[in-house]
């Protein structure tokens, strides 16, 4: 209570006032008006399981109809969010916002230590705030903090925090638990899971994370690259700081990435595009894959041609080629080099 006090962050919930009463400790906290996140994942999953009865429990009033004024994560759901186009960017902006508390948290020299989305509250107003801190819970449910052997939440818990290796308990260990509610935030999944505790500590320590596009075929190669960065088993693979991966995060967002992506487009639409005049002026690919030096004249050869010794690709041809690479332009500016972006351009040239 004490150090939750110190922290002044908006983020943070506040502490007023601690003390004794008739034999019982008690502490004064800010009221949060809102619920956790916890509780956003629970009707999440639900629904997810549920999509074909969602019509029906909507008719029979066990579903309500979301309200556009509540904020994102304390709406009702009638249908699976990973199908919501908007639903990556609102957990992009979630997700920066409490790297912003950690980032406050840590200047203080201190860890969470218990980041999960059961201490993540969401307020009617839509601002994040942190709770429980340092709150040491005795149980043996591995859902739950057990004081004497571990400081954490089992399946949100860093590998350094079963190796007895204290010392290196740092903020790193913080950005683990937020990898952790990012990755379960963009495929509905844990990263870890086991029958027992043993298995997901053996799990957590020693097996790598699935790609998260597994799970959600949305989720961009950049936005997968940091979540398994924050899920590094080393802390020093990890993101250096909170403030580091809040940015990061930030940078998923096309819209502030500014001129820099647009001219980036803008360089390769203008180098390898078919042209926006006279289709006779685009480059074709000769036997060795780049542009014929005689572009558009007579002596141009095709791949396909060179290959299977056909004769030059007709306009339909030359139409479904020019569809394929458009798309594995597309594909490549918004996941970069993929096998979907190979392939297309295979076919592409092999066409035409």
């Amino acid at each position: 209570a004490k150090f939750a006090a110190k922290i002044t962050h908006p983020g943070v919930a506040q502490v007023y006032q601690a003390g004794e009463l008739e034999g019982l400790l008690y502490y004064v906290m800010e009221f949060v008006d809102g619920q956790p996140l916890s509780a956003f994942l629970k009707k999440a999953r639900f629904i997810a399981s549920h999509a074909a009865d969602a019509p029906a429990l909507l008719e029979a009033g066990y579903l309500k109809p979301p309200d556009p004024n509540m904020p994102y994560f304390l709406r009702d759901l009638i249908a699976p969010p990973l199908e919501d186009p908007a639903y990556l960017a609102n957990a992009d902006a979630l997700i920066a916002s409490i790297a912003d508390i950690l980032a406050a948290v840590h200047s203080l020299d201190s860890v969470h230590r218990d980041i999960k989305p059961s201490n993540i509250m969401i307020t009617s107003e839509g601002r994040v705030k942190l709770v429980d801190f340092g709150l040491v819970k005795q149980s043996i449910d591995r859902d739950i903090t057990m004081a004497g052997q571990f400081v954490g939440t089992f399946d949100y818990m860093a590998p350094e925090q079963f190796r007895g290796r204290n010392s290196q308990i740092s903020p790193a260990s913080d950005i683990y638990g937020l990898g952790v509610v990012y990755y379960e935030l963009a495929g509905l999944v844990k990263p870890f899971e086991g029958d027992d505790p043993a298995a997901l500590i053996g799990a957590i320590t020693s097996s790598p994370p699935a790609d998260p596009r597994e799970f959600n075929a949305k989720i961009s190669a950049a936005r997968a690259r940091v979540i398994l960065k924050c899920l590094a088993k080393e802390p020093s693979d990890r993101f250096a700081s909170a403030a580091e991966l809040a940015a990061a995060v930030r940078e998923l967002d096309d819209s502030r990435a500014g001129n820099f992506v647009d001219g980036l487009k803008n360089f390769f639409y203008g180098l390898f595009s078919f042209g926006a005049g006279d289709e006779s002026d685009a480059p074709r690919a000769n036997v060795h894959g780049g542009a014929h030096p005689e572009a558009g004249g007579a002596s141009a050869i095709t791949r396909r041609e060179a290959l299977s010794g056909a004769g030059p690709a007709s306009a339909d041809g030359r139409t479904v080629s020019r569809k394929l690479f458009e798309e594995a332009r597309e594909e490549y500016f918004q996941n970069f080099v993929t096998a979907a972006v190979q392939e297309k351009l295979k076919q592409s040239f092999d066409i035409d």
